[in-house]
């Protein structure tokens, strides 16, 4: 029996996505100095940014597309530079 093209092409995109997640996870894991080492102090940062998760997959990957409303995006947008400044913030200057 022979698969549906349209599914397999949406499998292949899958699959490719989630190798570049993983990757980006390996070399996260491996940085020095290591990024996740100071996770408690970002903690009020990764509040804010939690909303923002959805719009990492809900709006990216693969299939049905829906569109966030002119106004969920925009506070979408304000927080996202929020968290950059917040995060610009901690970095030396030489970094930023």
């Amino acid at each position: 029996m022979a698969h549906d093209p349209a599914r397999v092409a949406e499998a292949r995109a899958w699959i490719v996505r989630a190798a570049r997640d993983l990757r980006a996870a390996e070399h996260e894991f491996q940085a020095v100095p290591p990024l996740l080492d100071d996770i408690a102090a970002l903690r009020p940062i990764i509040d804010q940014a939690v909303p923002l998760t959805e719009y990492a997959w809900k709006f990216r990957y693969p299939g049905e597309m829906e569109e966030p409303s002119r106004t969920e995006a925009e506070d979408a947008f304000a927080t996202a530079h929020k968290v950059y400044a917040a995060i610009i913030s901690r970095l030396p200057a030489e970094a930023q």
